[in-house]
């Protein structure tokens, strides 16, 4: 099996694996949500392939190899070659990058939602963070320590702040009323920016 196949189907894997947990955590309908390779699927050449992932992502301002969600197309794109970046011991960092990509989704299917492209990355991205680190992450396999937060970008880990700060105050409801009315809290965020 080449590694584009493996890969995608690992991450297809996971996805099956979460999506019925977070739907029954949310009580939404998260539907099917497909996983593409980061490039086009007919480079059949695996070099030219990563080759192509890499120039992508760093034209996109990544510099450190990504899953990346993407909210118009409800797709959840994976460069192949991460699977070699990955701890496959025990799989728990592919884990929480699928929860944090399905936190994302989770935005996407809230209903009322304000469209997650149209939302500053601090707050998108803490969304998902605070969902990998502490609203779903009794699903992840157990023995191992979360990420360390020192390995997010500063606003990820400023976002993800502020929803835990929003949990504090409102409880976990909360969570599924900030994609639709984030704005109504996001002031105190945007002043220590």
């Amino acid at each position: 099996m080449d590694t584009k196949k493996k890969v995608l189907g690992e991450f297809e894997r996971l996805r099956d694996r979460y999506i019925p947990l977070m739907e029954r955590r949310t009580g939404l309908n998260l539907g099917q949500i497909e996983i593409k390779s980061l490039i086009e699927e007919n480079c059949k050449d695996d070099l030219l392939g990563r080759t192509m992932e890499i120039k992508a992502l760093k034209r996109m301002g990544v510099v450190k190899p990504t899953v990346l969600y993407n909210p118009v197309e409800e797709t959840i794109q994976v460069p192949t070659f991460l699977w070699n970046e990955l701890d496959k011991s025990n799989n728990q960092e592919a884990d929480e990058i699928m929860i944090h990509e399905l936190t994302h989704h989770v935005w996407t299917k809230t209903p009322n939602r304000i469209p997650l492209q149209s939302v500053p990355s601090v707050v998108g991205e803490g969304f998902a963070v605070y969902g990998e680190q502490h609203w779903f992450a009794d699903f992840l396999p157990a023995k191992r320590n979360l990420t360390p937060k020192s390995n997010y970008h500063p606003d990820y880990i400023v976002g993800e702040e502020w929803v835990r700060k929003l949990v504090e105050e409102y409880g976990d409801q909360i969570l599924l009323k900030i994609p639709a009315r984030y704005g109504e809290f996001v002031t105190w965020a945007e002043g220590e920016k």
